[in-house]
C-alpha cells in the first residue's frame, strides 16, 4: 500500500475532560494563579484538569505538564477519581509526542483506578488510546480489539460521542490496514449517527477526512479534496491544531498525486510546521518523508534524500514502522537513480526486512536486478546462478506453503474435536454434578422426614409415659372423692402436686419443641437457658460466650444455630466422658461463627459423618440452609473436640415452603 498522509496522522480525540462550571469562564493565567494559591485538595486537581484540557488541543507539553500535575497531586491525596483521569490524560499527551512506550503502564493504571471509582467514561478512553499508541505501532491485529472494548465500553453508559469515536477508530483500521473499503464505509456512517446522537461535530470532521480518504484511494482527487476541506473546516472551528495539521497534509498528498508539486509541498510545510509547535514526532516524521517525496518528483534528489533521512531518523526513535519503511524505499530509488547501487541496495535490504515485518511480502526480483546492476559483466554467470537459486526457493517456498496450509488444516480440525471432546466431557461433568446434588437433596429430605417421624414418637412416648400416667393419677383422685370417708382437704393437695407435675412436664415437652426464650429474647438467652438446664444435670459444666449480638439473627438463623448447638451437646451428654463444654457465638459484619469445645476423648470424625444415624445429617442441613459449613476437628487418642460452624451474615436465606422441624 503507497506510503500516504493519514495512515498514521489521523487522531481522535476524546481524552477526557473535565470542566468546574464556576472555573470555566476563566483564562489559562487566572487558571493558573488559582492553582498555585489552593490547597492540596480535590478541588485543586480538578483546576489542574481544566488547564490540561484548556491545552490539550493547541500545545502538547503543555497540556502534558498539567495532566502530570493533576496525577501527582491525586496520588497524594489517595483519590481514585482524580487518577483515572488525569493519568489518562496525561498519557494521551505522552503518547501524541512519541512516548507511547512510556503511556501504556499510565493508562492501565488509570484503568484500574477509575474502575474503583466507577468512571466508565475513563476506562472507555483508555483503551482507545492503548487501541492508538498499537495503531501508532503498525500492530493492527492487537489495536482492533481494543477499540472494540472501548466501543462496549461506551455503550454500556449510552456515551454516543465516544461510540461514534471508537467505530472511527474501528473503520481506519477497515480502510487502511485491511483496505476494505466498503466495511469502512458502512463503519464511518454508523459513526454519524452516533457523532448526531452525542452531538460529536468534531468527529464529524474526522469522519469526512476519512471518507475523502477513499476517494483518494480510488483516485477521485477533486472529491476527495473537497471532503477534506469540509473535514478542514470543522477542525479549525474547534482549533483542533493536529486535525488542521492532517487536513493539510492530506491534501498536499492529493495535490500530489495530481503532479502539483509546488502546492502539495507548500501544504506539507503548513502542516510540519502546525506538527512541530505540537511536538507531534509522528506527524513531523510523516512531514519530512512526504516532503522529501516531493522535491525526488521534482528532480532535487540530494534535497529529498536529506529529507527522507531526517523523516527516518524521528521515526526509527518512535518506533514509526511505516515512515521508516517507506524512507528505505524512497532512498533506495533515488540512490540507484544516482547509479550508487550500493547505497541502494542496502536501503532496499533495510527496506526489505521492514516489508517482511509489517506486510510479509516478498521482493526478490528488485533485489536481484539491484545485484545485477551493481556486480556487472564480470558476474554474470553468478547472477545467472542467483536467478536459479531465487528459483529454486521460490519452489521450495511453494511446497513449505502447502505443508503449512495442510498442517493449519490438521490442526484446526484437531481443535475442533478437542472442542467437541471438552464440551461434551463439561456436560458430562455438569451431570453427575446435578445428579449429586439430587442425591444430596434426597438425602437431606430424608433426614429431615426421619428426623420429623423420630421427634413425633419421642413426643408421643413422653405424653403417654408421662401425661398419661399423671392424668390417670388426677382420674383416680377426683374418683376418690366419692368416698365420703376420704379428706376432701387431702385430695385436693395430692390433685394440685400432680397439675404441677404435668405443667412441669408440658414445660419441658415445649421447650423441646420450641423455647420460647429463643422466640422472644434470641439465640443469647435460649442458649443461656439451655447451659442452665444441662448444668442441672450435674454431668458437665457448660459455658457460653457470646460476642456482636446486640442485634437479633434472622429467625432462620436463630432457630438453626439453636437446633446444631442442642443437637450436638446431647451427643456430648449421651456418648462423651467430658465434663467441660464451651459454647461460643461470635458475629462480624460477614460472617456468624459457632464454636462448640469439650474435654472428652477424640474420635474418628469419619465414623459420625458415614454413620446411619440422621444426627449429623440433620446438622449438616440446618447449615445448609443458612449457607453454612461445618467443621469437626477432633482426633482419636488426644483429648478435646471443636465443632464450629461459619455462615454468612448477610446470605439471602430463602423462608422454608414448610414449617421448620423443630
Amino acid at each position: 500500500m503507497k506510503f500516504s498522509f493519514f495512515l498514521l496522522a489521523v487522531l481522535i480525540f476524546t481524552g477526557t475532560t473535565h470542566s468546574q462550571p464556576q472555573f470555566d469562564h476563566l483564562n489559562t493565567d487566572s487558571l493558573k494563579l488559582i492553582l498555585a494559591n489552593a490547597p492540596d485538595d480535590t478541588s485543586k486537581v480538578n483546576t489542574a484538569l481544566l488547564l490540561h484540557d484548556k491545552y490539550r488541543l493547541s500545545d502538547f507539553p503543555q497540556a502534558a505538564k498539567y495532566a502530570q500535575t493533576a496525577y501527582e497531586l491525586s496520588k497524594k491525596i489517595k483519590w481514585d477519581k482524580g487518577i483515572g483521569l488525569s493519568a489518562n490524560n496525561h498519557a494521551i499527551a505522552l503518547s501524541l509526542t512519541g512516548k507511547g512506550d512510556e503511556a501504556v503502564p499510565l493508562l492501565h493504571e488509570s484503568i484500574r483506578h477509575a474502575g474503583l471509582a466507577g468512571d466508565t467514561s475513563t476506562v472507555a478512553n483508555c483503551y482507545m488510546t492503548l487501541g492508538n499508541i498499537e495503531y501508532d505501532k503498525t500492530n493492527y491485529s492487537e489495536a482492533l480489539p481494543l477499540y472494540f472494548n472501548c466501543f462496549e465500553t461506551y455503550q454500556s453508559i449510552d456515551n454516543y460521542a465516544g461510540m461514534s469515536s471508537a467505530l472511527i477508530w474501528i473503520g481506519i483500521i477497515y480502510q487502511y490496514a485491511q483496505e476494505d473499503y466498503t466495511q469502512a464505509i458502512n463503519t464511518y456512517n454508523e459513526a454519524m449517527i452516533y457523532a448526531d446522537m452525542g452531538k460529536a461535530n468534531l468527529n464529524k470532521g474526522y469522519i469526512a477526512s476519512n471518507l475523502a480518504t477513499i476517494y483518494y484511494n480510488q483516485e477521485q482527487y477533486d472529491s476527495a479534496i473537497t471532503y477534506y476541506q469540509k473535514g478542514l473546516e470543522i477542525k479549525m472551528k474547534y482549533n483542533d491544531s493536529r486535525g488542521i495539521a492532517n487536513g493539510y497534509n492530506n491534501i498536499g498528498n492529493c495535490y500530489f498525486d495530481m503532479k502539483r508539486y509546488p502546492e502539495a509541498l507548500e501544504l506539507y510545510n503548513r502542516s510540519l510546521e502546525i506538527r512541530k509547535e505540537l511536538f507531534d514526532s509522528t506527524g513531523i516524521a510523516t512531514s519530512f518523508v512526504n516532503m522529501g517525496k516531493t522535491y525526488a518528483e521534482m528532480g532535487n534528489n540530494q534535497q529529498a534524500i536529506a529529507l527522507l533521512e531526517r523523516g527516518r531518523e524521528i521515526a526509527e526513535r518512535i518506533e514509526y514502522k511505516e515512515a521508516v519503511q517507506q524512507a528505505f524505499l524512497r532512498i533506495s530509488e533515488l540512490e540507484e537513480s544516482n547509479k550508487n547501487y550500493q547505497a541502494a541496495l542496502d536501503n532496499y535490504k533495510r527496506y526489505k526486512e521492514l516489508s517482511d515485518v509489517i506486510f510479509n511480502t516478498s521482493r526478490e526480483e528488485i533485489i536481484s536486478d539491484l545485484k545485477t546492476k551493481y556486480e556487472t559483466e564480470k558476474k554474470e554467470q553468478q547472477i545467472v546462478l542467483q536467478g536459479a537459486e531465487i528459483a529454486e526457493q521460490k519452489a521450495e517456498n511453494q511446497r513449505n506453503l502447502i505443508l503449512i496450509i495442510g498442517l493449519a488444516v490438521m490442526i484446526t480440525l484437531l481443535i475442533i474435536v478437542l472442542i467437541l471432546l471438552r464440551s461434551r466431557t463439561r456436560k458430562k461433568h455438569d451431570l453427575l454434578i446435578k445428579e449429586g446434588q439430587i442425591k444430596l437433596r434426597e438425602t437431606q429430605i430424608e433426614a429431615a422426614i426421619s428426623s420429623q417421624e423420630s421427634e413425633r414418637s419421642r413426643f408421643a412416648k413422653d405424653l403417654h409415659d408421662g401425661f398419661g400416667q399423671m392424668i390417670s393419677i388426677l382420674n383416680l383422685n377426683l374418683k376418690s372423692l366419692q368416698n365420703e370417708n376420704r379428706d376432701r382437704h387431702q385430695v385436693f393437695e395430692e390433685s394440685a402436686k400432680v397439675l404441677e407435675e404435668m405443667y412441669q412436664e408440658l414445660k419441658g415437652i415445649c421447650f423441646n419443641l420450641m423455647p420460647q426464650t429463643l422466640i422472644k429474647s434470641g439465640i443469647s438467652a435460649a442458649i443461656q437457658e439451655f447451659a442452665a438446664r444441662v448444668n442441672t444435670t450435674g454431668k458437665v459444666a457448660l459455658e457460653t460466650d457470646f460476642f456482636g449480638l446486640e442485634d437479633r439473627l434472622s429467625e432462620v438463623q436463630e432457630i438453626s444455630l439453636y437446633r446444631i448447638t442442642q443437637e450436638w451437646v446431647n451427643n456430648i451428654l449421651k456418648y462423651s466422658d467430658a465434663d467441660r463444654v464451651s459454647i461460643q457465638i461470635t458475629k462480624d459484619q460477614e460472617e456468624i461463627t459457632l464454636m462448640i469445645e469439650d474435654n472428652g476423648s477424640g474420635f474418628n470424625p469419619e465414623a459420625l459423618i458415614s454413620g446411619k444415624g440422621n444426627g449429623w445429617r440433620n446438622m449438616n442441613s440446618r447449615a445448609n440452609l443458612i449457607k453454612g459449613e461445618l467443621e469437626l476437628d477432633t482426633t482419636p487418642g488426644m483429648k478435646g473436640s471443636t465443632l464450629i460452624v461459619n455462615a454468612p451474615v448477610g446470605a439471602e436465606i430463602p423462608e422454608p415452603e414448610t414449617p421448620l422441624v423443630a
